[in-house]
């Protein structure tokens, strides 16, 4: 390690050592100029992006048939379709690898249960734009024509709660998980709830990811979710504008989300 990087290090654990008298590992707390001149202004920096690359055969694994999935698909929409072992075992061990190293994880979201990662703020990696393109083209029926609107990620802390309901913007979402299936400690409770009713038509973002209380109205009535375990490498297609939330469970949850 560098010395530099040494120093960082060193600063995180003194300020873990500070942080350890708060009631739980999800509790959210503003670090002033003393907590942050610890961490020698480090925090919330872009200090390391990995390089990421794409194998001569693409990212998607060779074994796993799209075509099916994709007329799967294109018959049950709204409902959505799961597609296991997405990605080559290469690619998913370069995505997992990505995730540990790079220094992204900028959003505390919600109640302080999961951190967030964006495009635009360094998850924007070769390997991510390689896999949206690949998908387009593995999938034609659902995806052609289709652009990438929007590219996310998410850590959720062992235990948390999760997502709280809430719809995407655009046609077609993709939930993609990379946590080893080894790291659930149930496999069962983790993994994504998605109900099959639309967002109203003259709803915007504000209304489905920010205010929120006018979701839950709109699902009485409409029966239990679908309910799509959490599994390494599985990717799971869904119309965006359809309700969903996704539970965090008694593991370490890393899911790649996107969008078009």
């Amino acid at each position: 390690m560098i010395p530099e990087a040494q120093r960082i290090a060193n600063g995180y654990e003194c300020l873990l050592s500070d942080l350890r008298t708060l009631p739980d590992d999800t509790t959210v707390v503003s670090l002033d100029d003393r907590a942050l001149a610890a961490t020698f202004h480090a925090y919330n920096r872009l200090l390391h992006v990995p390089p990421t690359s794409v194998s001569i055969g693409g990212p998607l694994a060779t074994d796993t048939d799209f075509a099916a999935a994709d007329r799967a698909f294109e018959k049950c929409r709204p409902l959505p379709v799961v597609i296991d072992n997405a990605l080559s075992t290469e690619a998913l061990e370069e995505l997992q690898r990505f995730s540990r190293d790079a220094t992204i994880w900028f959003e505390v979201k919600d109640h302080g249960g999961h951190l967030g990662a964006y495009f635009q703020e360094g998850l924007a990696c070769e390997l991510l734009i390689a896999t949206a393109d690949a998908l387009r083209r593995a999938l034609p029926r659902n995806l052609e024509g289709l652009g990438l609107a929007k590219l996310w990620a998410y850590k959720h802390v062992q235990g948390g709660s999760g997502t709280d309901l809430h719809a995407d913007m655009g046609a077609v979402s993709a939930h993609l998980w990379i946590t080893p299936d080894q790291a659930s400690l149930d496999p069962e409770a983790g993994g994504i709830e998605i109900w099959p009713v639309r967002m109203p038509e003259d709803w915007n973002f504000n209304h489905a990811n920010v205010e929120r209380g006018g979701i839950r109205p709109l699902l009485v009535g409409k029966g239990d979710p679908i309910v799509m375990p959490h599994r390494c490498n599985r990717l799971v297609l869904f119309e965006a504008n359809l309700f969903g939330r996704v539970r965090a469970g008694p593991n370490p949850g890393m899911k790649i989300d996107g969008s078009t």
